[in-house]
């Protein structure tokens, strides 16, 4: 008889599990740093070399194992941590599965160089593919110091599929962040390429926090504190004015262990509903303290999914915490009229109409042909060439409300009256019925779609600043920097880094110019943009800074229009396809129908 199934090897088969646990080289470094912190280890030093593809060393001050321990470390499903299934219910370690150590080694040449403090000598293992090559011993320091080379060089499918260096050094920053800021009591340093990237002392959250991010958050985080029967959570979010468009430094953390949990994230934005724009999230670092009976952190192979048996009742006790935080540190303060002493102010009252004919305008006598450079010798009259002012109408110089737009050709298709409702929206008559525009994302959809066209044509046009705009970069976004840099030239952005995170920002896109001013802000949510969508195609990622930028750049609402300006979103909307919605797929326009407006009646 024919067999269709059959067993796998046991090389393939680990090569499958191996898989499953080290995707890239950002999941070595979570798997070593948190093996390191089971140690015990007060000191955590990561070394990279060409963002882990040549080499990843992870040095702690940790309890060490033994000469006999440390082989069996690289076995499968060998653990120090758990004993029986019902320790699974009752995990406060990290690597409990049995399975980092003997995956990374299955697709890596490793290199163990570890001692107890209780013991003379050290030993040190040599693995390549997941075979012992060399077991012997050596004088080194008490801990452990773990050296991954040439990852994936046994599978060359799996290598071929790793992103270039800044995409997957990007991977490893965020990793190392979780776990440094989930840890503030640990040291922890991080060298790519030689160079130091973090040394982060023993300190608290919040200090560890602006050591990482920079100090500038000092003053954009509330502190949060809960404490219940069960659960505690503390930490801090962002204040709402701080709020930003992506979710951007957004981390939970269950009894010191990183998570991803997006019924939580809900809770923290339901706290600011009505308090932020609807597109803009707030940061959070907020760690929850549990028991460990109450959770299931064994769902996910790579430990970031967690299952609580109290979801609802955390929700509440998370959405309190914070509503009660933004409430006590963000209220409005009163204000107090007090009358008492007043003085007393007259009140004009009108007595008639026909007392406003007796009200003549002021007149100020002006020379219309005086010229300060008259009588001054050189060629300074050339600035100043004769006009007819006789004959010229004096108010030609008087402006209406000055447009936003240039006036074009595109407004005689916006050919019905209309006006603005409410600051948000533009109400035109349209064929059958009534058009009702939301001027924002109206002014989204323009943007948007210059500055895509500006980007694919390489013709993004730059406006100079007066002066120069300087800011600091956190050590982070410095970092990230060299790899953001074409993206944001190709936006029309002109900087110059001066070191040490230091930036000047001389020239900004003209179509900014309208829009929000606060151009630092802007240039730094672009570098962490460009990195975090780095997986992404180039086109991809022009579409999303245009859209970035399309929002900082838009009509804001309550924003006064003129008729003009009116009239020129209409006929721009009007005169593109698709122009309903907008690239975040909300409705710009709609047309109530005039069957409908029958029936109000």
């Amino acid at each position: 008889m024919d067999c269709v199934i059959k067993v796998l090897s046991q090389d393939v088969a680990n090569q499958i599990a191996a898989g499953e646990v080290v995707q890239r080289p950002a999941s070595v470094v979570k798997e070593l740093m948190e093996n390191s912190i089971d140690s015990g280890a007060t000191h955590i030093q990561l070394y990279l070399t060409d963002a882990g593809r040549t080499s990843i060393k992870v040095i702690d001050n940790g309890c060490g194992m033994s000469f006999d321990d440390a082989p069996n470390a690289f076995l499968p499903h060998a653990t120090s941590k758990i004993k029986t299934s019902e320790d699974l219910f009752a995990i406060t370690s990290f690597g409990f599965r049995g399975e980092a150590l003997a995956s990374i080694a299955e697709v890596s040449n490793v290199v163990l160089r570890t001692r107890r403090p209780q013991d003379q000598t050290g030993t040190v293992i040599e693995i390549s593919a997941g075979q012992i090559q060399k077991h012997s011993v050596d004088t080194m320091p008490v801990g452990t110091g773990i050296d991954v080379k040439n990852l994936f060089f046994n599978i060359p499918a799996r290598r071929k599929f790793l992103k270039n260096d800044s995409v997957e050094y990007g991977h490893i920053l965020h990793e190392f962040q979780r776990v440094a800021l989930s840890h503030p009591q640990i040291e922890f340093d991080l060298y790519n390429n030689q160079n130091a990237v973090y040394q982060l002392k023993p300190s608290g959250l919040k200090q560890r926090i602006m050591a990482m991010f920079g100090d500038k958050m000092e003053s954009s985080l509330l502190p949060v504190e809960l404490e219940t029967e069960l659960v505690s959570i503390s930490g801090f979010v962002s204040r709402t004015d701080q709020t930003r468009q992506r979710g951007f430094n957004q981390y939970f953390f269950v009894n010191d262990r990183f998570m991803k949990h997006p019924y939580f994230h809900k809770a923290v934005m339901d706290a600011y509903t009505g308090l932020i724009p609807d597109s803009n999230q707030p940061s959070y670092f907020l760690n929850f303290k549990i028991s460990p009976q109450q959770i299931d952190v064994n769902i996910h192979p790579s430990k970031t999914e967690i299952k609580f048996a109290d979801e609802r009742d955390i929700w509440q006790c998370l959405s309190a915490a914070v509503h009660q935080t933004i409430g006590k540190f963000e209220r409005v303060t009163e204000i107090d009229f007090n009358t008492e002493d007043a003085p007393q102010i007259p009140v004009f009252r009108r007595t008639s109409d026909t007392s406003r004919a007796n009200i003549s305008k002021p007149v100020i006598p002006v020379d219309k042909t005086y010229n300060p450079f008259k009588n001054c010798p050189g060629d300074w009259m050339k600035l100043y060439p004769q006009t007819d002012l006789e004959n010229s109408n004096p108010t030609d110089s008087v402006q209406e409300t000055e447009s936003l737009f240039q006036t074009s050709e595109l407004e005689s298709q916006a050919s019905f009256p209309c006006f603005q409702y409410g600051g948000r929206y533009i109400i035109s008559q349209a064929d059958g019925g009534l058009l009702v525009v939301d001027q924002h994302r109206a002014g989204v959809f323009m943007k948007y779609n210059q500055f895509l066209e500006q980007m694919q044509d390489n013709a993004v046009c730059s406006q100079r600043l007066l002066f120069p705009e300087l800011f600091s970069l956190s050590t982070e976004q410095a970092q990230m920097l060299p790899v953001a840099m074409p993206l944001l030239t190709a936006c029309g952005f002109v900087i110059s880094d001066m070191g040490h995170g230091a930036i000047s920002l001389s020239a900004v896109p003209t179509l900014l110019l309208d829009g929000d001013t606060d151009y630092s802000k802007q240039v730094v949510d672009l570098i962490e943009l460009s990195v975090q969508e780095g997986d992404n195609t180039l086109e991809q990622r022009k579409s999303q800074i245009a859209s970035y930028l399309a929002q900082r750049a838009a009509i804001p609402y309550g924003k006064q229009l003129t008729q003009s300006d009116m009239c020129h979103i209409l006929a721009y909307i009007l005169s593109h396809k698709d122009s309903d919605r907008g690239a975040d797929g909300k409705r710009i326009y709609s047309i109530i129908a005039a069957d409908s407006i029958t029936r109000l009646f």
